[in-house]
């Protein structure tokens, strides 16, 4: 039997495994970096309640009225809360928020024929949450409040020029919320103005 071996032209194939290998280190370096970072304790934190959900205003995004489909939206707020704390909280500090009521931007308007899955955004319709909070440091209270945060300008802003996350008027109006309350600048006193309204 003969046997037939063909030498690759171009690029020697030692050269392309050096390239591949020059490729694949820092993608692999800068993964390792991210799931360390990942992986490793917040000195800042905040826990979240929510006070009786049952009770809420508005919590259905879609007018499905399902348990697993609130849990999710609750779930969704949770996780959004807990990265603003990570980005805003110094070391050391520990955040207890408690939300009592929530009423998410726009209405199901259940009663249009083949559109009652549809949230309908209006002027009026704006965002609002209730929220009692209590901010510690080495168990000392920084500071302590229940407020109503909403944003009737909420139309006006950049979360509507996106369409890619079905809570980003609530994400957007907590964003600044949380800036203006627990930033560092926020509690030196160099804030501009409150953000409850």
């Amino acid at each position: 039997m003969l046997h037939c071996r063909v030498r690759p032209t171009g690029f020697p194939m030692r050269m392309l495994r050096l390239i591949a290998l020059a490729i694949s280190l820092p993608a692999a370096l800068l993964a390792g970096v991210l799931a360390a970072a990942r992986a490793a304790p917040s000195d800042a934190a905040v826990s979240v309640v929510f006070e009786a959900p049952g009770t809420y205003a508005d919590l259905d995004l879609d007018g499905t009225r399902t348990r697993t489909r609130r849990e999710t939206t609750l779930e969704a707020i949770r996780r959004h809360l807990e990265q603003l704390g990570e980005r805003h909280l110094a070391p050391g500090q520990a955040l207890a928020l408690t939300v009592l009521d929530i009423d998410l931007a726009g209405r199901i308007e259940w009663w249009r024929p083949f559109a009652d899955h549809v949230r309908v955004l209006q002027d009026a319709t704006w965002p609002r949450m209730r929220l009692r909070y209590e901010l510690r440091r080495n168990g000392q209270v920084l500071a302590a409040a229940e407020e109503t945060v909403s944003d009737p300008n909420y139309l006006m802003g950049v979360a509507a020029l996106s369409r890619s996350d079905a809570l980003r008027y609530e994400k957007a109006m907590l964003d600044e919320w949380f800036r203006r309350r627990f930033s560092q600048e926020a509690l030196a006193g160099t804030s501009p103005g409150a953000a409850a309204r």
